[in-house]
């Protein structure tokens, strides 16, 4: 026959395990409030692009959500999220890396043609092609162009077909140039211009002082496929109305 101190020994300790199984029971417990805030944090955290706050939140989910399904959809969410961010900076680390490419072949070209335009570029326009004096004078401006990257780009030059030397080298890179880039630079004029997509963008007057185009002079606009200017004294001399704009 077992005592009555140990019934009561065993009792109790019977009641401790029920009570510690209940707890237990009680931990592991799904609560669907509880599912549906997480989710909507974890969702918050995506649209902010702020990954690791998501997958936080994507952790404190399954302790609370008894939906395997939403769970399972959640976790495509933060994945296609964090593709998405991978890409976009693996575009734009190639972007940048054609950006440079672009802009050291324009200026190996600048270099090679600044002191005449003449072999800039095969595909040549000149003003009032119509009128004989003119083309014998030769007083008007030519523009040469050559096509870079398969015809992605262009290179421009503009010149004075008399004074070929007189020139200006423009094109349209897909990110903004700065003057630094196209050598070192000495700054004339900064000044605000309205920008297509609304509000205003820096432009810059800066005079070249280091680098293949040493001496010469820039006008640079900070977006993306604005024309860029790389230009010298001569070419201010002849062109008025592009020497105005250096002056607004």
């Amino acid at each position: 026959m077992i005592s009555k101190a140990r019934f009561s020994l065993v009792g109790l300790c019977g009641l401790a395990l029920l009570a510690l199984a209940m707890l237990a029971a009680g931990c592991n417990r799904k609560d669907e409030g509880k599912c549906q805030e997480a989710l909507g944090h974890t969702r918050d955290a995506l649209k902010v692009e702020n990954t690791e706050l998501a997958r936080q939140w994507r952790t404190y989910s399954y302790g609370q959500c008894a939906d395997a399904t939403a769970l399972q959809a959640l976790d495509r969410e933060i994945q296609a999220k964090e593709a998405e961010i991978a890409k976009r900076a693996s575009d734009a680390a190639a972007q940048k890396k054609e950006q440079q490419q672009l802009v050291d072949v324009f200026k190996q070209w600048v270099a090679q043609n600044r002191t005449s335009a003449e072999g800039a570029g095969v595909t040549v326009v000149c003003e009032s092609d119509d009128d004989e004096k003119l083309k014998k004078s030769k007083e008007r401006f030519c523009t040469r162009t050559r096509g870079i990257g398969g015809g992605k780009y262009q290179f421009e030059v503009r010149y004075w077909e008399a004074e070929p030397q007189a020139v200006r080298f423009m094109f349209k890179p897909s990110l903004p140039v700065t003057c630094e880039e196209l050598g070192g630079a000495t700054m004339v004029k900064e000044w605000q211009v309205p920008a297509t997509t609304g509000g205003t963008v820096s432009r810059k007057h800066c005079s070249l002082t280091a680098g293949v185009l040493s001496g010469m002079q820039a006008l640079v606009t900070h977006a993306g496929v604005a024309s860029q200017y790389v230009f010298n004294e001569q070419y201010l001399a002849r062109d008025a109305a592009f020497a105005a704009r250096l002056r607004q």
